[in-house]
């Protein structure tokens, strides 16, 4: 972990000026990278729910053995 933050420190203190030039196209892009993202994730989530769902809720690993005892 020192070794990040002297890295970072060394990085920090000779930082030389970029004289770039980012056109109006770059922001729109930039949009696109975050929305295609969030996108994705919720893809993802939306694939994996039930299993999810399941690892938080436990559910009956008989129903049949449900229904009989009730109709008793």
């Amino acid at each position: 972990m020192k070794h990040v933050f002297f890295v970072l420190v060394f990085f920090a203190l000779f930082v030389e000026p970029a004289y770039c030039y980012l056109d109006p196209g770059t922001g729109s892009m930039l949009a696109q990278l975050i929305m295609g993202g969030v996108a994705g994730v919720l893809v993802v989530f939306k694939l994996y729910w039930k299993k999810v769902k399941s690892f938080f809720i436990k559910t009956n690993s008989n129903p049949e053995r449900d229904d009989t005892s009730q109709k008793e």
